[in-house]
């Protein structure tokens, strides 16, 4: 356990955005007034519900080592805290550059992981099979 929580310096990020966006449900719904006042309510709704499952499915994925649902967990990060980065860039410029970065350096950070999980997931890919190729020859 200790060894994936190493392997995965950015899990507690993951997991805060998703206990803050699950709260956030939990409570109606509630978030960043930059949000409510810049898109429709659906979309905010579907901002949250996309951080509070990316967040959770991401942590659950390092937990139970199941890479798809980490990746799918990140893919839905990445669209939160892009939206997130985008509404506040259009919104908020130049008042918001820190929050804007912060924003920028998740998305890179869930980017750079599903990188590595694709490539991870194409090298089993091609070992298993040389593997097969070289049983049946």
């Amino acid at each position: 356990m200790k060894r994936r929580l190493y392997g995965a310096p950015w899990l507690p990020v993951a997991t805060y955005l998703g206990v803050v966006a699950l709260l956030s449900l939990a409570s109606g719904g509630v978030a960043p007034p930059a949000m409510t006042h810049a898109l429709p309510a659906w979309l905010v709704l579907m901002w949250t519900v996309a951080l509070a499952v990316g967040g959770l499915l991401s942590t659950v994925g390092v937990l139970s080592e199941r890479t798809r649902v980490e990746s799918a967990g990140l893919v839905l990060l990445t669209y939160g805290a892009g939206l997130y980065g985008l509404v506040l860039a259009v919104a908020l410029w130049p008042h918001s550059l820190a929050t804007i970065l912060v924003a920028v350096t998740i998305c890179a950070m869930c980017g750079i992981r599903l990188r590595v999980l694709a490539l991870a997931r194409h090298a089993q890919v091609m070992a298993t099979q040389e593997q097969r190729n070289g049983d049946g020859g």
